[in-house]
């Protein structure tokens, strides 16, 4: 990518909300799928990473 467009998406990025684990296993579990695993972020601006399985 260039430069500017680099310092444009982290300067003026699109907002997000966090969500915490347990949010968002509340919000697709009614879905029919059930969390298998969760690891954890190891930074604090990192992504959780989730397996769902289908139940």
């Amino acid at each position: 990518m260039i430069f500017l467009h680099d310092v444009i998406d982290w300067i003026g990025g699109y907002p997000y909300e966090y969500a915490t684990a347990e949010e968002v296993k509340a919000m697709v579990e009614p879905y029919g799928l059930t969390c298998s695993s969760i690891i954890p972020a190891q930074v604090p601006t990192g992504c959780n990473e989730f397996i769902f399985r289908k139940s």
